[in-house]
């Protein structure tokens, strides 16, 4: 007998409800002992939309994440990634990419469930968390020398990063940063960026401002967004550029920093009246 989903079963005449039952009675359980697993935040474009317009949807310049990791026209950035890497670890005074590897690794399974299955094929533990690692810190490097490059570029001086010496390379690589499948997710920068905080001070809002088209505006309701936990770079951008259309979203961010200052200083005018 074929049951729905293509699967065979061989049933004996005459006893087709007792057979039926069984293998219904069987589904149900084998689906009751599958885990759930979270909806997948990085996934591919339908083909509806990717028909559209399917240029719209690659990235021109550099790979991040599984999808277009392995495609000929990406690969020359793969030596910026490295010289990025080394250039991280040296600004931390580590010879050895240990620390990176050992705090990446925990977050690995974490990870992978933000990809949709069918991203992940032939990604192994070892590759997958060396993806996360040099897609990780390019995100972050490339983001620290886009703004020493504005200050380089005004004080009239050369550049000798090879992504910042023609404009249209540094714009290419934004545009890329922010595509629905060259993403990895927001929690591996975060942690990336937790591990040099003793180098860089620099919060999400001044990193990341390049992103979006720059408003004073936009870099404050960026410096709100502590209360959001973006599912990647794309995520963000589209939350503060969907904020600064909602004033009432905008108005409730805000009211709930202003009670949190208001409750912090009551709370230290309670304790100075103590101490008295």
């Amino acid at each position: 007998m074929n049951f729905n989903g293509g699967v065979q079963m061989s049933v004996k005449r005459g006893n087709d409800d007792d057979e039926l039952t069984v293998f219904i009675d069987k589904m149900v359980e084998d689906l009751s002992c599958t885990s759930p697993r979270a909806i997948p935040s990085i996934h591919r474009v339908g083909d509806s939309l990717r028909g559209i317009n399917e240029k719209a949807y690659d990235p021109t310049t550099v790979a991040i994440g599984p999808i277009h990791r392995d495609k000929a026209h990406l690969k020359k950035m793969d030596h910026q990634k490295k010289k990025y890497l080394k250039h991280f670890l040296d600004s931390m005074e580590e010879s050895s990419v240990d620390r990176c590897v050992r705090e990446i690794r925990l977050l690995e399974e974490r990870a992978r469930e933000c990809y949709a299955d069918d991203m992940l094929i032939g990604l192994g533990k070892n590759d997958f968390i060396l993806m996360l690692l040099l897609d990780g810190i390019f995100i972050l490097e490339f983001f620290r020398r886009f703004n020493e490059f504005i200050g380089r570029r005004l004080a009239g001086e050369e550049d000798d990063d090879t992504i910042f010496q023609f404009d249209n390379i540094a714009k290419d690589v934004v545009d890329d940063l922010v595509l629905f499948e060259n993403q990895i997710p927001f929690f591996v920068l975060e942690k990336l960026l937790e591990l040099t905080k003793t180098r860089d001070t620099r919060e999400i809002a001044d990193l990341f401002w390049p992103l979006l088209i720059s408003t004073n505006q936009k870099r404050n309701l960026l410096q709100d967004c502590s209360n959001y936990n973006p599912p990647h770079l794309l995520g963000l951008v589209h939350y503060v550029e969907c904020l600064q259309f909602s004033p009432k979203l905008y108005d409730i961010t805000y009211e709930m920093k202003e009670q949190k200052l208001r409750h912090g200083a009551e709370r230290s005018r309670y304790y100075l009246q103590e101490a008295k």
